[in-house]
């Protein structure tokens, strides 16, 4: 037995396209939903409530003081990303659940440039950073910005 198309199984051109403009509409807000998800576990700005200055700009620390109150954490495996423009030679060192280590392979970060490091977590790991400077000539120094986020 074979079985036959009758005109009444085969929908006319302007039901095709309704179906089409639906399909494309759920198709687009789903993208939207994912890219917004996306967005929310790729990067998340970290804010300054916990540096010692007011704000990410212009604030100062004495040599090998916490830059933060308290220690950076994040809830998932990833990095930190951050950036720090330093107003004059100093070595930058995070320190991850109370050990040490030098970024910029122990090298002094030049004054009035800005650099970008990367230093992975564990969840529940906490990141602080410091300066090493000569403290010889300024028994303080200033951090001209800093930008934390981060990045899965």
């Amino acid at each position: 037995m074979s079985e036959s198309n009758t005109s009444s199984d085969i929908p006319d051109e302007q039901e095709t396209q309704k179906v089409i403009a639906f399909l494309l509409k759920q198709t687009a807000k789903s993208q939207q939903i994912q890219l917004a998800t996306l967005q929310q576990l790729v990067t998340n700005e970290i804010k300054s409530d916990d540096i010692r200055g007011d704000n990410l700009d212009f604030f100062t620390l004495k040599k090998g003081e916490n830059m933060f109150y308290n220690s950076v954490m994040i809830a998932r495996a990833g990095m930190v990303r951050l950036s720090i423009n330093v107003a004059m030679t100093a070595k930058l060192i995070a320190i991850v659940d109370g050990i040490k280590g030098c970024l910029n392979t122990g090298q002094e970060l030049s004054p009035n440039c800005i650099y970008v490091f990367d230093v992975p977590l564990n969840p529940n790991n906490g990141l602080n950073l410091c300066l090493d400077f000569d403290d010889s000539q300024s028994t303080t120094i200033t951090v001209n910005s800093i930008r934390l986020q981060e990045i899965r």
